[in-house]
């Protein structure tokens, strides 16, 4: 990447918002953009090739209505998609702070003034607000987090991984300075962009500030990038998410921390639910799909004692220590025990199931029928 010289003003914020297909919503999230009471704004819209009149409405738009803000307009010369996108914004970018938006959302008037006096007071790395979601039933990540003032590293990455902040890039301050020095951009070419970039957030950023206010409104329609995508590519693109996030792991000696392991587990874990039991995944998909999770860089030491200690661990993470031709099944087939039933009940199961198997493992002699986990 070539990184622009460009002065970077003291309090200036980014809004960094790419443009691809979306004329029928863009006017609006323009509009809320100009309209902010905190006036030193720059709005960086990148131009991702659209097929549409989004451009046009924009001119329109600037045009026709009075704004102090100052506006970047940055063209793709061919579409290269969201994350290209966003990183083209940042290298284009002159605010202390960024801020990302989609350009089918809005944000409220005060969106901007709130997180920037949450910055101004704590000199936040980051800053996240909380958002309403619109056009839709189904429930989205809170912001869980009610601390105003997260410090240090090591607990911003406890917040992140313990999901009390959302993964969405969208309504974060974050400092250009330390995206640049951390080259924190966003990897190319795929869906969930977000849970990377995130993790790669939480990793880097020593402090973080939190307003408890709704700033972001996301809307949600049916022919977005998250709604169009068909399962099994979605399902690919997650593997490769979670591969990386399982090489940065290692890359950021983060090996004895048991709340990464955590996350990064209930992330596999989730694959399975939202995914395996909706759809029929190939088998040669499925076949990765198990060879990430038996590729995590954690030692069976650590899972044991981790288990030990955290009974919630204990029902997920046993496949770690069954017969090899036995985790798969067992795998499957766990969501469906872990949300049907009370835990204690599938312990109780499961302690039963598992002594048959060691039975025969340390006999050699199959005396009790094991190959199915009944409850």
């Amino acid at each position: 990447m070539v990184f622009n010289q460009i002065e970077i003003s003291v309090m200036k914020v980014s809004v960094i918002i790419p443009v691809y297909n979306v004329s029928q919503y863009v006017r609006k999230s323009i509009l809320s953009v100009l309209a902010q009471t905190y006036k030193d704004v720059e709005i960086v819209i990148v131009n991702d090739r659209t097929t549409d009149d989004s451009m046009e409405v924009i001119d329109d738009v600037l045009k026709t209505h009075e704004y102090s803000a100052d506006v970047v307009i940055v063209n793709h010369p061919i579409n290269r998609g969201l994350s290209a996108a966003r990183n083209t914004g940042i290298l284009n970018s002159s605010g202390r702070y960024l801020y990302f938006m989609d350009s089918d959302d809005e944000i409220t008037p005060e969106c901007i003034e709130l997180l920037v006096d949450s910055a101004q007071q704590y000199d936040s790395d980051i800053v996240v607000g909380d958002y309403e979601v619109r056009n839709s039933d189904i429930p989205f990540p809170p912001l869980e987090l009610k601390e105003t003032f997260i410090d240090g590293k090591e607990q911003v990455l406890k917040v992140f991984m313990e999901k009390k902040v959302y993964q969405m890039a969208w309504n974060k301050l974050i400092k250009r300075e330390l995206v640049i020095r951390k080259h924190l951009f966003f990897k190319e070419g795929l869906v969930h962009e977000d849970c990377l970039w995130s993790f790669l957030c939480a990793c880097n950023a020593d402090s973080l500030s939190v307003v408890d206010e709704k700033t972001y409104l996301y809307n949600v329609r049916s022919n977005s990038i998250m709604t169009g995508v068909s399962l099994e590519k979605d399902f690919k693109a997650y593997l490769i998410v979670l591969d990386s996030i399982i090489q940065l792991t290692e890359e950021y000696r983060l090996l004895k921390n048991r709340l990464v392991y955590s996350y990064i587990e209930e992330e596999k874990f989730y694959l399975d639910y939202a995914y395996c039991k909706k759809v029929r995944i190939p088998d040669e998909l499925l076949d990765e799909y198990f060879g990430l999770i038996y590729k995590q860089p954690y030692s069976l030491w650590c899972i044991f004692v981790w288990g030990l200690l955290h009974k919630k661990y204990r029902i997920r993470d046993a496949h770690y220590f069954l017969p090899e031709d036995m985790r798969r099944e067992y795998y499957l087939r766990l969501p469906d025990y872990k949300w049907r039933y009370a835990e204690k009940i599938v312990m109780k199961v499961f302690r039963r199931w598992f002594a048959k198997v060691l039975v025969h493992k340390l006999t050699g002699c199959k005396w009790l029928d094991y190959n199915n986990f009944e409850i």
